[in-house]
């Protein structure tokens, strides 16, 4: 049951409710023989002062849903097993909630307090299930209860918490629906299977034992059905499904996110806002695409409410930082961002926009999707099938009075004009580019079709980055000098070499964690002339660095002279830098 602050609310919510009804106010006075508890729709009931039905009918004007006596309702002994399996009794009273029925990833459930946030999470996690809540009084869902959990629950109605021990049992059970050729059933609405996804979520994407994955891979083979999980940018293989019970997994994901799973030549998009994982809430970007063997689902995992780094946190060098905050105290300019895909892109941007936002600017991004909630800004999800692309958003910007403007990426040449555009209009324009340096940048802007004398004339500021992954503190162990290592002169002397050991920690990997590296490029005078001149990448970077600009390779080893990753590291993420 929700917490006393949240019945107390509700009980003066109710105490309005009932006085339009013509109760006295004497009647609404619970009193000290209230039962410590008991909402006060209860009280009157145990009191005799109003009947079920009426009661009922003011439960659901507070909570705007349909209230079901689920007493009333018949049990059907198939689904009471699932319910059973899914949400145990202890569950059914902390919750004051009871299942109704389930139908394609979605569950019908009458609860007593069913705008209860905490309480409705905890249920659509056990379930595994966005949830329809209704609403009823407390004597009818203790009857349902009472009915529903008459018998002890047998061991088969227990799911393990143990991922690869549920995977079994679900294997188990997708495999006698396929030989049951009676009744024809769906095998991603077992509850076995909707125990699994629970038990992958849990392991998986949970914030302990090894979890906070940003990414579940779902992926379907001949002989049999792999999941893996990308934690600090790499994926490592969690769990082997059989076929049949890969493609009921993939099926339930399918179901859950809103796509269609009997569409399985098409590749689907869709999305799961409800809570999953019981320790993380978050929204998922889910994505299906067929395959030799079945569906490929990949979920892509958005913290809620994630708060974004700060331009400290993002723990630059003393140059690095100043060139960004001198772009950042500017009132014009466009600010850049580059690298690879899982680079950390969006989390700069954010760090940026932090440092920016105060009361008297008007801050406007266009993201797809939104992956961060900044109070103080307006920020609209774009998505090319709905029609609102970041060009689009842009030119309806412009009509906003922005003075700082934020868009997600610069994919086309359309966005790439109109974000230059804002940039010498008076505006600060931030965003997103896929080069693999600095410098590569503004190569990038001019092959988009940019001309080379408005990119001239605006205030261009580009950081490149990318992130290693940060040593486990927990099992990090001093290693020789690795043999080879190109830049072992121009270390600091007594540098210590570190190596990754592993550790339950770090769920044995021997990191936790990743770091930026950056190298930030500035538009000077002299660079504006060699952009006037058709000027290559090249010749770009060679002036960058003769005015002063690192490198990605630098940056990297500042942090390897520092202890916080290892040689294996700067070589892999800065192999081209």
């Amino acid at each position: 049951m929700a917490d006393p602050e949240i019945r107390r609310r509700l009980d003066e919510r109710l105490r309005q409710a009932f006085a339009q009804r013509g109760l006295p106010p004497d009647a609404l006075d619970a009193g000290p023989d209230a039962p410590e508890g008991t909402l006060l729709s209860d009280h009157l009931l145990a009191q005799g002062r109003i009947t079920p039905q009426a009661v009922n009918d003011v439960l659901r004007e507070v909570f705007g849903v349909e209230a079901i006596d689920p007493s009333m309702v018949a049990v059907d002994p198939e689904f009471a097993r699932a319910a059973r399996t899914l949400f145990p009794r202890d569950a059914a009273v902390a919750f004051a909630a009871v299942p109704l029925r389930f139908e394609r990833g979605q569950a019908h459930v009458v609860m007593a307090i069913p705008d209860d946030v905490a309480g409705l999470a905890g249920v659509e996690h056990l379930l595994g299930a966005r949830v329809r809540p209704y609403v009823c009084h407390g004597p009818g869902l203790a009857r349902a209860i009472e009915a529903l959990y008459r018998d002890p629950p047998s061991p088969e109605e227990t799911p393990s918490a143990d991922m690869e021990e549920q995977a079994a049992r679900a294997a188990k059970a997708v495999a006698r629906i396929a030989a049951d050729h009676v009744r024809l059933r769906d095998p991603a609405e077992d509850p076995e299977v909707t125990a699994l996804v629970r038990a992958v979520m849990d392991a998986l994407a949970g914030t302990g034992g090894g979890g906070s994955a940003s990414d579940i891979h779902l992926e379907p083979g001949s002989g049999s059905w792999r999941i893996r999980a990308r934690r600090d940018g790499l994926l490592q293989d969690a769990l082997r499904l059989p076929p049949l019970l890969g493609a009921a997994l993939a099926r339930r994901f399918m179901l859950l996110s809103g796509m269609d799973p009997d569409r399985a030549e098409l590749p689907q998009d869709g999305a799961i806002d409800f809570t999953l994982a019981a320790t993380r809430p978050m929204d998922m970007r889910v994505s299906a695409l067929p395959a030799l063997h079945g569906q490929k689902i990949v979920l892509r995992l958005l913290d809620k409410g994630k708060k974004s780094l700060t331009l400290a946190d993002l723990d630059m060098d003393a140059a690095e930082e100043g060139r960004v905050r001198a772009t950042l105290n500017a009132p014009n300019g466009l600010l850049l961002v580059t690298g690879p895909t899982g680079s950390g892109k969006t989390t700069s941007l954010y760090a940026f926009l932090d440092r920016l936002n105060r009361p008297e600017v008007n801050i406007l991004t266009a993201e797809d999707p939104v992956e961060y909630k900044l109070d103080g800004a307006t920020q609209t999800p774009c998505s090319s099938e709905e029609g609102l692309t970041f060009a689009k958003a842009l030119r309806a910007f412009l009509r906003q009075d922005p003075d700082i403007i934020m868009v997600g990426e610069i994919r086309d040449a359309e966005t790439a004009d109109f974000a230059v555009k804002a940039a010498l209009t008076g505006h600060l324009v931030l965003s997103t580019l896929h080069t693999n340096d600095a410098p590569g940048a503004v190569s990038r802007l001019l092959n988009m079709g940019v001309p080379g004398h408005q990119l001239a004339a605006c205030r261009v500021t580009v950081m490149a980055q990318r992130l290693v992954r940060r040593l486990c503190p927990q099992c990090r162990r001093e290693t020789p000098a690795p043999r080879g290592f190109p830049e072992i002169d121009v270390l600091p002397a007594g540098t210590v070499f570190y190596e990754a050991a592993g550790c339950p920690a770090c769920h044995g990997t021997g990191y936790s964690g990743r770091l930026g590296v950056y190298e930030v490029f500035a538009m000077t005078g002299d660079m504006e002339r060699l952009v006037l001149g058709g000027a290559s990448a090249t010749e770009l970077r060679r002036a960058a660095e003769a005015a002063g600009m690192g490198s990605l390779r630098a940056s990297a080893l500042s942090r390897l002279a520092r202890g916080q990753t290892t040689a294996a590291e700067v070589l892999r993420v800065t192999v081209e830098a």
